[in-house]
């Protein structure tokens, strides 16, 4: 007899494969998911502006806020590709000499829990079929040193983000969106990042990715921080269609 777990793996590789076939017939079309590349090339600050603004004024302050997802149209494979224009974007300020920790999390609708058999073992189940991602930037002031020359100046830079996947550990365990999850092997935007980012600026400001430490890069300053959510289901969800956009939380909190 089949255990729990082989169970739950048959269901996941099923439904794998079903996207997997999806994606052979459906090549180019959208999958409601931005990739980390996608992802970078994002306008910031976003054309449709913010959603929430909210200022840190002492250590332990936090603003937690939810998408308007509603104000979006249904997400289907005719609807072409997903893009920044599918995202709310939160900007947080009072950043410097706080330690931020910021990321986005599924929202207020529930995730369904599993159909299972006469033995307990799960037949179906949505939890694979719920994704979020989101991304952070930052609105920094560089300094450049070089042999010819200084440059100093502000930029938005992409500090990273995560592509989630629901994972259920057992029948009767919650659904929990991972960046590690079996969805990783079918496309790699369901599966990237990290679950959350920290951002501590209490001393030396850190260095955004991908930038050379001294004598080359400074970070001179951290002004703001701005994050981009959406949640989205594929075979399940709250709008009556294929694949939904559904709510998202933005969630950023400091530390003493």
């Amino acid at each position: 007899m089949a255990t729990g777990d082989s169970g739950i793996r048959r269901a996941l590789l099923r439904g794998s494969c079903l996207i997997a076939t999806s994606t052979l017939l459906m090549a180019g079309t959208a999958w409601g998911q931005s990739s980390e590349a996608e992802m970078r090339s994002f306008p910031i600050p976003p054309a449709q502006g913010f959603k929430v603004e909210k200022t840190f004024t002492y250590p332990g302050d936090y603003g937690y806020f939810l998408s308007d997802y509603q104000a979006r149209p249904t997400k289907s494979f005719s609807q072409g590709t997903s893009d920044d224009q599918d995202y709310d974007y939160f900007r947080y300020t009072g950043i410097r000499g706080k330690n931020v920790y910021i990321y986005g999390a599924w929202g207020t609708i529930p995730i369904p829990p599993p159909t299972l058999n006469p033995a307990g073992q799960i037949t179906a189940d949505s939890c694979a079929h719920a994704h979020l991602s989101y991304g952070v930037w930052g609105r920094y002031v560089l300094d450049f040193t070089w042999w010819f020359g200084r440059w100093t100046g502000p930029q938005w830079v992409f500090l990273g983000g995560g592509g989630m996947s629901g994972v259920r550990s057992t029948p009767s365990s919650p659904c929990v969106l991972k960046v590690n999850n079996p969805l990783s092997t079918v496309d790699a935007r369901y599966s990237w990042g990290a679950s959350f980012l920290n951002w501590d600026t209490r001393g030396q400001i850190p260095l955004p990715p991908g930038f050379f430490s001294p004598p080359f890069w400074r970070a001179l300053d951290l002004s703001e921080l701005v994050l981009g959510v959406q949640a989205n289901t594929h075979g399940w969800g709250s709008c009556g269609s294929f694949a939904c956009h559904m709510p998202a939380y933005s969630i950023a909190y400091t530390l003493p």
